[in-house]
């Protein structure tokens, strides 16, 4: 299962035609998602900039957070590698960017009592 949560923990894309065994970046790599993200299209971009994505009178663009399986790219963030040696800075910005997907898919899975 791959799926978008925003930043106020609602789904915004859901894709689970893939197998198990695919993966995650592989499942997005196929994805109506990425094209939509290649092509600037994703989240209405060019129409959402006119009235969010402000941050004190500066707007920031919406990005993608993913795990380590995930490349790095310019519209997508991915938290630190734990390899042991994280900051308590590294620590906290991982525990933030995952911290809204985690409680959106626990409220989804208390939701429909479903194994995800």
């Amino acid at each position: 299962l791959l799926a978008v949560v925003d930043a106020h923990g609602k789904f915004t894309y859901i894709n689970a035609g893939r197998p198990g065994s695919v993966g995650d970046a592989g499942t997005y790599n196929d994805s109506l998602l990425k094209r939509l993200v290649d092509r600037r299209v994703w989240l209405n971009i060019r129409e959402r900039r006119q009235r969010d994505g402000h941050i004190h009178g500066v707007y920031v663009r919406p990005y993608l957070v993913a795990d380590g399986a995930f490349a790095l790219q310019a519209t997508c963030m991915k938290c630190y590698t734990d390899n042991g040696n994280l900051t308590a800075r590294q620590r906290s910005f991982n525990y933030r960017l995952r911290r809204v997907v985690e409680q959106a898919f626990g409220r989804f899975k208390g939701r429909f009592r479903l194994q995800v």
